[in-house]
């Protein structure tokens, strides 16, 4: 699933504060998801749905900018990007009515739990300087957890915003009510 722009904003009041702004990226894995549980899909869509799953693993790829700083250091790039999440539960709440017979969703809200381990590959940082790019993401490497946390919502977002075009696409084609139709 490819997605415009993604912007994760720097929280001043965390010592871990890096602002990324994404441009064509790809966010992959999401066809995968395991352990999948579904509430609340009934034929009145008088709740909203949920939707449970694991990620076994979601990549986020592609072109960034960043800046900011990690522990008082100062961090800057620009190029490639890979930020690899290892068994990622996400918890969304679908919201959605009938529309001439289809379910439109109108908002997803979802919330991601810390994955077992986060793994960041940022190229250009530094403007190219490989030793200190190395040093750089070993260090955001070791420090995976804190910059999840600071960026989660944000990547929350836009996992939300894919999540709603999946089903805005698997539903909008069938008629709500042939999908309790019995046999």
């Amino acid at each position: 699933m490819r997605i415009n722009s993604l912007i994760l904003q720097p929280n001043p009041n965390s010592p871990i504060s890096i602002g990324l702004k994404f441009k064509n990226i790809e966010i992959l894995g999401l066809m995968n998801t395991q352990n999948v549980r579904v509430e609340g899909f009934t034929s009145d869509v008088k709740d909203p749905i949920l939707l449970e799953g694991t990620l076994p693993q979601a990549i986020i790829r592609g072109p960034y900018e960043g800046s900011g700083t990690v522990l008082g250091l100062p961090f800057k790039g620009k190029g490639d990007c890979e930020i690899v999440l290892t068994n990622l539960k996400l918890t969304g709440h679908l919201h959605g009515k009938l529309i001439n017979g289809y379910l439109s969703i109108d908002d997803v809200s979802l919330t991601m739990s810390l994955p077992d381990k986060v793994h960041f590959k940022f190229g250009g940082l530094f403007d190219g300087n490989k030793d200190l790019g190395d040093t750089a993401n070993a260090f955001v490497n070791d420090n995976w957890r804190e910059i999840f946390e600071s960026m989660k919502d944000d990547m929350a977002l836009a996992f939300a915003k894919i999540v709603k075009e999946i089903t805005k696409t698997a539903l909008g084609s069938v008629q709500y009510k042939e999908l309790f139709k019995e046999q």
